[in-house]
């Protein structure tokens, strides 16, 4: 126990100094460049996130599975297996920013999106090759505390260098800056988790692992939770302005925020979950689940009245006077966020670990579909895209512990 608290204290850490950076980052943006010019660079992010999170998490998902399930138990096939699967992961990611590439000028059509920031700013995605295995290798490994040590070190380094550039060179500079952060984090990643393997493996050669369409299932379920996270910024910007864009942005960083809190709960309880898995106690699985969540539901019932009255304050002294009108947005969506993301934060391990990857596929293109509704049903209001996104997070999430408690989930 008292090892398990240590490990949340520095994971809890690493997620703060995360949101920290996150914040510090958008506020840097917010004050030195128009709400116009702000709100045409989330719309460049959120194509880029939309396509990096889903490849970069395709990579890190099938890696999770196969190393994860071989840790311990025969390290040379692990090895393997990470060797074949980092040289799928380059070529999946320079194609995919090929793909990208092609797709910049309709999407500066669409939506007024500036081509040649998107290309620039895509290239974080072929930069990060190789960051997916690594990330997997900390997880199955079990060294949670040095990955929250790594990415408290990576948020440093990107904040402290985006702050200088940005000033200097306005979002020209900020963008380079992201690019070569993700390279950096890329390289430092593979350095550190090198020294996990014994050496006698080192040298294995790499071994294609077995086909059950983890690949296919893995890009459907973040296809859909991404475009969750960012297609609603998307539409948005079809159905508005950029200036509605940069507040409804602000509002939904700020949302997720808190989710935080619980993240370190669900990352702690990871190697536990696989063991359990590993086992086949599925009693046990559900058992280590359920009890966190109902702790986690009941911490948010506190937090919405203070976020109530205080959401405006912190708007206008973080942001400035024109992100006033996300205040009301930001306490909408926070309890959407705080359902799926906080009480339901388990959902995307569990979905990469089970058996039943078809389940897990279609909850999250259930959360596509709702979010997608709710967007293009609130016609470019801000208010109502965040109620309309919430709605579509509370009802995945109760579909998500009925499918656990079920047993449709696991077995």
């Amino acid at each position: 126990m008292k090892h398990l608290l240590k490990d949340g204290a520095i994971v809890g850490v690493s997620h703060v100094v995360s949101a920290a950076t996150l914040i510090g980052v958008q506020v840097l943006l917010a004050r030195n460049l128009s709400a116009a010019e702000f709100g045409g660079f989330l719309l460049v992010q959120a194509c880029v996130n939309l396509v990096e999170a889903v490849f970069i998490a395709r990579s890190g998902e099938v890696a999770l599975h196969w190393i994860g399930r071989t840790w311990g138990l025969d390290f040379g096939l692990a090895r393997g297996y990470a060797k074949f699967l980092e040289h799928r992961e380059l070529i999946w990611n320079l194609g995919v920013y090929a793909l990208l590439l092609l797709a910049a000028w309709p999407l500066h059509l669409v939506l007024d999106i500036d081509p040649v920031a998107l290309a620039i700013l895509g290239l974080s995605i072929p930069v990060q090759s190789g960051y997916g295995v690594a990330k997997s290798v900390f997880v199955s490994a079990g060294r949670l505390r040095l990955q929250s040590y790594f990415e408290i070190a990576y948020c440093h380094l990107y904040l402290l260098a985006s702050i200088p550039l940005t000033l200097l060179f306005g979002l020209n500079g900020f963008i380079w800056v992201t690019v070569a952060a993700a390279a950096v984090k890329m390289v430092a990643s593979r350095w550190v988790t090198h020294r996990f393997w014994p050496e006698t493996v080192v040298g294995a050669q790499a071994v294609m692992p077995p086909s059950e369409s983890l690949s296919q299932h893995s890009i459907l379920r973040n296809l859909c939770n991404n475009f969750a996270a960012q297609g609603d910024v998307l539409i948005l910007g079809a159905l508005a302005s950029k200036e509605a864009v940069a507040i409804y942005k602000v509002a939904r960083t700020l949302a997720n925020l808190p989710i935080r809190v619980a993240g370190p709960v669900w990352s702690v309880l990871r190697p536990k979950l696989l063991a359990a898995m590993r086992e086949k106690d599925y009693r046990r699985f559900r058992r280590m689940l359920v009890l966190p969540g109902i702790v986690i539901a009941a911490i948010g019932l506190g937090f919405v009245p203070v976020l109530w009255f205080m959401a405006e304050p912190i708007l206008v002294g973080l942001y400035g006077e024109t992100y006033r009108g996300a205040a009301i947005p930001l306490s909408v969506l926070f309890v959407g966020t705080w359902m799926f993301g906080a009480v339901t934060g388990w959902i995307g391990f569990v979905c990469v670990i089970s058996e039943h990857k078809k389940v897990g596929s279609m909850l999250y293109m259930i959360l596509a579909l709702f979010v997608a509704a709710g967007v293009f049903l609130a016609g470019g209001s801000v208010i109502a895209t965040a109620i309309g996104v919430t709605v579509a997070m509370g009802l995945t999430s109760i579909v998500a512990w009925w499918l656990l408690l079920s047993s449709r989930l696991l077995v």
